[in-house]
C-alpha cells in the first residue's frame, strides 16, 4: 500500500543530499538557527530578570571563559586531522567497536590517552586559575558589592572544565566519521542548555 508520509519523506532526504546536505550538515544548521532564534528570547529575559550589574558580570562571565583557547593550543584539531587519517584503515562495527587494521586502533587509543595527559591537567590547571583569578577579580571590582557571583562563576568553570577534559575524546570520534553523533551531542546541549537558563531566570535565579 502507497504511504503518502514516508513518500514525502524519501522525497526531502533526497533534495537535501542533492543539495549536499547530511545528517551532520543539517544538525549543524539546526543547532545554528536554534542558537539564534533563541537569543531573541534570552536578550529580553537577561534585559528584564537581571539588573544592569548583573548584566555586566553575565557578559564578563562569558568573555573570561574564552581563556580555553590558550589551554587548548589547537591541539584538538590536530588530534581531529590525525584521526581522520587513521580511520581510512579501520571501520565500525555492528557492536560499536573499530575493525579494520590493529595498528591503526593502537595508534587512535594512543590518541585519547595522549589527548586526555595533556588536557585533564591543562583542564584543572584552567579550573584552578580561573575560580582563584576570577573570583579575586570580581571581589575587587567597585560594582560588585551586592552582586551573588560566586557560585555562579564556579559552576560556569566547572561545566567548561568539564567540555574542555573530554574535548580530544570527542575529537577522536569527529575524525573516525562520528561527525553526526558529535553535531547532535551539540544540537541537544542547545536544546537543553536554553530552556534551563529561562528557567533560572524566570524564577529568580539571577546569575
Amino acid at each position: 500500500m502507497f504511504d503518502l508520509d514516508e513518500a514525502n519523506e524519501n522525497v526531502a532526504v533526497r533534495l537535501l543530499r542533492f543539495a549536499g546536505i547530511d545528517r551532520a550538515m543539517a544538525y549543524t544548521v539546526m543547532a545554528r538557527v536554534f542558537g539564534y532564534a533563541c537569543s531573541l528570547i534570552t536578550i529580553p529575559l537577561i534585559l528584564t530578570f537581571l539588573t544592569k550589574k548583573e548584566q555586566g558580570f553575565y557578559y564578563t562571565f562569558s568573555s573570561m571563559l574564552g581563556i580555553t583557547v590558550f589551554f587548548d593550543l589547537g591541539l584538538n584539531n590536530v588530534i581531529l586531522l590525525f584521526a581522520s587519517h587513521e580511520k581510512s584503515k579501520v571501520e565500525w562495527g555492528a557492536d560499536g567497536s573499530l575493525k579494520g587494521d590493529e595498528h591503526s586502533i593502537r595508534r587512535l587509543a594512543g590518541l585519547v590517552r595522549m589527548g586526555m595527559k595533556w588536557f585533564i591537567p591543562a583542564s584543572i590547571l584552567f579550573a584552578v586559575a580561573a575560580i582563584i583569578g576570577g573570583l579575586y577579580f570580581f571581589g575587587h571590582r567597585p560594582d560588585s558589592e551586592g552582586i551573588w557571583y560566586n557560585i555562579p562563576w564556579i559552576a560556569a568553570v566547572i561545566v567548561t572544565f568539564l567540555t574542555l577534559a573530554v574535548s580530544p575524546a570527542f575529537s577522536v570520534f569527529e575524525g573516525c566519521g562520528k561527525v553526526k553523533e558529535m553535531r547532535f551531542v551539540g544540537l541537544l546541549e542547545s536544546l537543553f542548555s536554553y530552556p534551563v537558563m529561562w528557567g533560572i531566570l524566570a524564577i529568580g535565579g539571577g546569575l
